[in-house]
C-alpha cells in the first residue's frame, strides 16, 4: 500500500513555532535599557522540564560498594570530607537543550540570562542515549524550571546530598528546588524506600524536609511505549483492539514548553486512554511514604500535583531532537498504521483538529485513582473523558 501524507501528519507546535517565525526589530539597541531590559526578562519567563540524573561520587560509590560486599577499598579513591560539607553526588543532563538561548546574544541577554538562571549547578552532559560527553554547568532557576529528577543508587549520596547542597549552598537565594517531577522508576528503581531520615545529619535533614514541604508542583510522569497506536495483539499489552490515539502528546528532547487547556478536539481519544503498566497508582503512595519519613502529611495545602502521560517515540529508533525528526517520525508512524491497520485505516477518521503534539498531557491527580495497580493485570485503557488535561507543547526555537 502506498503511503500518502494526510492532514493529521501535521504537528500542533507549529501553529505556535509559526507565530515567533520572520519576527525581527532591528532598533532594538536603540530602546532605553531599562526598557531592553524587561523584555529579555519576559523572554526568559518561560517553563522548562530537565532530565536530571543523580549519581553517587565515583568514590563515594566505590567505598559503598566496598562496605556492602566486606571488602577493603581500593587504596586510590579519593576521601571525600564529611557527610554534608563537600558534595558526595554528581548531575548528569542531556548536552544541548539545557543551555538558555539567550546566554548567546548579546553581552546584556547574558548577564540577564545569568541573573535569571541564578543556580549554576556543576554537571556532566550526555548526548541523548546517556553517553557522556564532557562536563559544564546546568542553568537553572527554581520558580520557573521543574527537574525530572531520576535518583541512583545510594540516595543518601545522590538525591539526598544534592537536594542539600542545592538549597543551602548552590542557591544564593536558599530556594533550592519548587519543581519536581518524578516517575515510577524514580520512586522504586533505587534505594529510596529504606532511607531513614534518622541517620542524616541534623542539617540535612532540615534542609531536605524544607525542600519537600516548600514544593510549589509535582508531576508524577508515566512515559508510555504504547498507546499512540494499538494493533491488536501485536502490541504487547494483552488487548485485540485497534486505534490510533493521534491526540496522545510524544515526548521529544526538548526543555521549553509552553502550558493551557488542550485545546483540540480531543474528547473521542480521551476515552481509551492507555497510561502506563502499573504503577503509575503507586507513586502518589510511594511518594506519601517518603513525606511522612520527614514528618511532612498529606494535608499540605501548599503542593499543587499533576499526572503527566507522554509517549516515547524511540521505540520506533532515534529519539526526536527538532521539528524535521519529528515530521520523519509522524510520516513513519502514519505509514504502519496504514500498513498493519488494513480496511480500518482506509475507513479511519483522519480529523484535522487531532494533529500531534510533541509535549505531554498533565492530568488532574485524581486520575491516578482509576488506574489498576501492577497486580491487576497488564491492560491499562482508561476512560479519562471526563478530565480534561492541560498541554504542554514543546518549543524547539
Amino acid at each position: 500500500m502506498s503511503f500518502t501524507p494526510q492532514p493529521h501528519t501535521l504537528i500542533f507546535n507549529d501553529n505556535h513555532n509559526a507565530r515567533n517565525q520572520d519576527q525581527s526589530f532591528p532598533h532594538f539597541s536603540l530602546l532605553p535599557k531599562e526598557l531592553r531590559l524587561k523584555i529579555w526578562q519576559h523572554a526568559l519567563e518561560r517553563d522548562r522540564i530537565i532530565k536530571v540524573r543523580i549519581g553517587a561520587h565515583p568514590s563515594v560509590l566505590e567505598l559503598r560498594l566496598a562496605e556492602h560486599s566486606g571488602r577493603a577499598p581500593r587504596p586510590d579513591i579519593q576521601i571525600l570530607g564529611s557527610y554534608g560539607d563537600s558534595e558526595r553526588h554528581r548531575v548528569i543532563v542531556t548536552a544541548g537543550q539545557t543551555m538558555p538561548t539567550l546566554l548567546h546574544v548579546t553581552r546584556e541577554s547574558r548577564g540577564e540570562s545569568l541573573r535569571f538562571y541564578r543556580v549554576h549547578i556543576p554537571c556532566a552532559f550526555a548526548d541523548p542515549n546517556g553517553n557522556e560527553k564532557g562536563s559544564g554547568t546546568l542553568y537553572f532557576n527554581p520558580e520557573h524550571d521543574f527537574m525530572l529528577i531520576n535518583p541512583q543508587w545510594p540516595v543518601k549520596d545522590s538525591l539526598i546530598d544534592f537536594l542539600y547542597h542545592l538549597k543551602t549552598k548552590l542557591d544564593p537565594r536558599g530556594v533550592g528546588l519548587r519543581r519536581l517531577a518524578i516517575d515510577s522508576n524514580s520512586l522504586l528503581g533505587n534505594d529510596l524506600s529504606m532511607l531513614q531520615p534518622s541517620d542524616l545529619p541534623d542539617e540535612v535533614r532540615a534542609a531536605v524536609t524544607l525542600v519537600l514541604e516548600d514544593l510549589d508542583e509535582v508531576f508524577f510522569v508515566s512515559t508510555v511505549r504504547v498507546g499512540r497506536q494499538l494493533l491488536g495483539w501485536k502490541s504487547g499489552i494483552g488487548s485485540s483492539a485497534y486505534l490510533y490515539n493521534r491526540s496522545f502528546p510524544v515526548q521529544a528532547i526538548a526543555t521549553t514548553f509552553d502550558r493551557r487547556r488542550d485545546p483540540r478536539s480531543i474528547a473521542p481519544d480521551l476515552k481509551r486512554v492507555y497510561v502506563g503498566m502499573g504503577r503509575e497508582g503507586d507513586m502518589v503512595i510511594l511518594w506519601h511514604q517518603l513525606l511522612a519519613k520527614f514528618g511532612i502529611g498529606t494535608d499540605n495545602k501548599h503542593t499543587e500535583y499533576r499526572f503527566l502521560l507522554t509517549f516515547d517515540p524511540t521505540i520506533d529508533g532515534d529519539p526526536i531532537v527538532d521539528q524535521k525528526s519529528a515530521e520523519t517520525w509522524l510520516m513513519k508512524e502514519s505509514e504502519r498504521w496504514q500498513n498493519e491497520a488494513g480496511e480500518l485505516s482506509i475507513n479511519d477518521d483522519l480529523r484535522q483538529d487531532a494533529k500531534t503534539t510533541l509535549g505531554f498531557w498533565l492530568f488532574p491527580i485524581e486520575v491516578l485513582e482509576k488506574a489498576p495497580s501492577y497486580e491487576d493485570g497488564p491492560v491499562k485503557m482508561l476512560d479519562l473523558s471526563e478530565y480534561w488535561p492541560e498541554l504542554a507543547s514543546f518549543d524547539f526555537m
